[in-house]
């Protein structure tokens, strides 16, 4: 009897340890601190991919802050240019051929 009551003992720290965690994300959750990944919906898409070699590959993406022409090589990529969102919708980076990756 007494192993079983040093097993609880043993026990119950962790559970309620457990029962706290799942508390507090539970109200993370709700109150919009957390969201689940399943629910996210896309932000980024290609919209067409145009390959010119073999390791070199145009791609036009859209995405929350507007379609952007980038071109895909074996050192990185490159913005080549940018058709930002209207001014209120998103705050779009400027198409200065800035190198990625």
């Amino acid at each position: 009897m007494t192993a079983l009551l040093d097993f609880l003992y043993a026990l119950l720290p962790a559970v309620v340890v457990l029962v706290l965690l799942g508390g507090a994300l539970h109200l993370a959750r709700k109150r919009g601190y957390v969201s689940d990944p399943a629910s996210r919906e896309h932000r980024m898409s290609v919209i067409d991919r145009v390959s010119l070699t073999p390791r070199h590959i145009l791609h036009r993406v859209q995405s929350t802050h507007g379609t952007f022409l980038i071109a895909t090589f074996d050192g990185g990529c490159t913005v080549i240019d940018a058709e930002p969102e209207p001014i209120g919708l998103a705050a779009a980076p400027k198409a200065d051929g800035a190198a990625c990756g």
